[in-house]
């Protein structure tokens, strides 16, 4: 089932109305999924950085899926877990050998995004942890800034999907 949240954003001294829509990934809604993008102002396509299968299939699966139903339409992508790429008080080879150690993955790194990004064409990349309240609120201004309406025009609303 989708989710459907409503919010509103401040940047630059103006509130702008969002609505954002968090979509199901699985196969099962992929005839009924691409009903929410009428109308999408910007989308944020996410992938964990704890988890590189995640960054493919932006590649893979919602980019080429955004450019069939949307093409026109600006997408900001988000590395989410910016908190497991390595720990505060541990160097990135530590971090690296303890988190393939446990797990065999290695997480994705701020270049494999932004080679996505720019694969992608998308507007930004922005990498946030919402454990740590670390650059949250830059996604959102990252995706008014992208839907931004050109001078003269007094929309204060943005749809995300």
């Amino acid at each position: 089932m989708d989710v459907v949240y409503s919010a509103v954003h401040s940047l630059d001294g103006h509130l702008y109305a969002l609505t954002i829509v968090d979509t199901q990934g699985g196969p099962e809604h992929d005839e009924l999924r691409y009903l929410w993008y009428q109308g999408t102002d910007c989308f944020v396509l996410c992938y964990s950085i704890a988890d590189p299968s995640s960054l493919e299939r932006v590649r893979s699966k919602w980019h080429p899926e955004r450019v069939l139903h949307a093409s026109g339409t600006p997408a900001v992508l988000v590395g989410l877990q910016l908190d497991r790429r390595f720990g505060h008080h541990e160097s990135r080879s530590e971090f690296h050998h303890r988190f393939t150690d446990n797990d065999e993955r290695v997480p994705v790194s701020r270049a494999e995004g932004e080679a996505l990004a720019e694969a992608i064409a998308a507007v930004a990349l922005v990498e946030s942890s919402a454990q740590l309240s670390k650059h949250v609120s830059d996604v959102f201004d990252a995706a008014v800034r992208s839907a931004a309406v050109p001078p003269g025009r007094n929309r204060r609303k943005c749809t995300i999907s």
